[in-house]
């Protein structure tokens, strides 16, 4: 009998200790398990986070394309304006020198340009 008692105490302690093993092994998955979750928990909300942001980013952009778009219009209407000075001035240019050709020069009008000239009183 003591034989079998050793077998069967053999067999006892091998399967207490498979047991006691696959025991390890299960907790130790629940806890990698329970640290999944947990970095699961994490990333879920830095991604809301960042989704957050995302909007935010997404309307301050269409705010600085709408501020955009009137800056583009007012530099529209500033180099239509520049345009229009320019030719203006050019303009003005090409009254001021055909004015300097003809000033002195005698035309039809000219001698009527000297009756307004002031005279000077030589014989007094």
């Amino acid at each position: 009998m003591p034989e079998t008692d050793d077998v069967i105490l053999s067999n006892y302690v091998q399967t207490s200790r498979i047991i006691s093993l696959l025991l390890t092994r299960i907790l130790g998955d629940i806890e990698k398990k329970l640290a999944l979750h947990q970095k699961i928990l994490l990333y879920e909300k830095q991604i809301d986070a960042v989704a957050v942001s995302e909007k935010s980013l997404i309307k301050k952009t269409e705010i600085q394309n709408t501020k955009l778009a009137a800056l583009s219009l007012k530099i529209k209407a500033l180099e239509d304006e520049k345009k229009l000075l320019q030719n203006q001035i050019r303009r003005l240019k090409e009254i001021d020198l055909n004015s300097d050709k003809t000033m002195g020069k005698p035309g039809p009008e000219g001698p009527k340009a000297e009756e307004f000239m002031p005279k000077t009183d030589n014989g007094l």
